[in-house]
């Protein structure tokens, strides 16, 4: 369902982090978490170390809720996803996530106010126009395929 997720995880991987002192075992858990060889439970409690550590780094809450909906674990994304929306409400990506969970989710109202955060892009239209299939609006959604 989603569009060229793991290049964004990958991508997303490489950031640094700015601010936050990370101790040793913190840095280890971090890397855990980005390295795609670590199952997916494993790199989950990854990222929920980095994120206790670093809980201002926006970056962390982006990369996790792009993990967890490459992984189809929509319901576990969305609280993640609000704790970096606190942080930054605007956020494209973690709107663009919002709205892609909420759509796999059937929440199609729901979605369509986080994907209107987001830039028009390939990949956020074509989550506007589920959700507007969603909501038997066949013509709106017509209008995101074109």
């Amino acid at each position: 369902m989603n569009v060229g997720i793991f290049l964004f995880v990958a991508a997303a991987s490489l950031a640094p982090l700015s601010a936050c002192p990370f101790s040793p075992a913190d840095t280890a858990a971090y890397r855990q978490a980005v390295s795609q060889s670590v199952p997916y439970a494993q790199r989950r409690a990854a990222y929920e170390r980095s994120i206790r550590a670093c809980p201002s780094e926006l970056h962390l809450y982006t990369e996790f809720a792009s993990l967890q909906i490459a992984n189809h674990d929509f319901t576990a994304a969305l609280p993640w996803i609000e704790k970096g929306l606190r942080l930054s409400p605007e956020d494209a990506i973690l709107n663009l996530r919002k709205g892609e969970a909420l759509v796999a989710l059937s929440q199609p109202r729901e979605a369509l106010t986080a994907l209107g955060k987001t830039p028009a892009t390939g990949e956020s239209q074509f989550f506007v126009g589920l959700a507007h299939q969603l909501l038997d609006e066949h013509r709106e959604a017509q209008q995101c395929f074109l």
